[in-house]
């Protein structure tokens, strides 16, 4: 039988290494809000920062906001709207309008998973935070 770099212990969450170090083996397999060890729970829960739906938050993204590319704000900082859903503020129309502007752009992902769209509650928070006064407008305009 050919040697083992590692052996794993059934009754223990410890490995280990081929020099009798112990190591404890990781369970971050995933990016998930439900795993304990998760940057993203790490993100959310303990830096208090405002995330995207976890179809938007790729470790691309992650990557970006860890290198000061993109940027994740603080919960406490997020103006939250309620928008109505008329076809003039639907996301990919406005979208395409502001995805020209840096200051916005900071906060989603260069990319999405095909057939998904940014998602609409966190679009229009973000876009809120960044240019109340202009999503005051959208919506003034639109129920006119």
């Amino acid at each position: 039988m050919a040697p083992r770099s590692a052996v794993t212990s059934k009754r223990s969450n410890q490995t280990s290494s081929p020099l009798g170090f112990k190591v404890k083996k990781s369970k971050c397999h995933r990016l998930s809000d439900r795993h304990p060890c998760s940057m993203v729970k790490y993100f959310g829960e303990s830096l208090q920062l405002y995330l995207p739906p976890e179809f938007m938050l790729h470790r691309d993204f992650l990557k970006q906001v860890l290198a000061g590319k993109k940027k994740l704000l603080p919960l406490k900082d997020v103006k939250k709207v309620s928008v109505p859903k008329y076809e003039e503020l639907a996301v990919e129309k406005i979208f395409a309008i502001v995805n020209r502007d840096p200051d916005v752009m900071a906060y989603f992902p260069d990319s999405l998973p095909k057939n998904r769209n940014i998602a609409r509650e966190y679009f229009w928070n973000i876009l809120h935070t960044v240019h109340e006064t202009y999503v005051q407008r959208l919506i003034t305009h639109a129920q006119q």
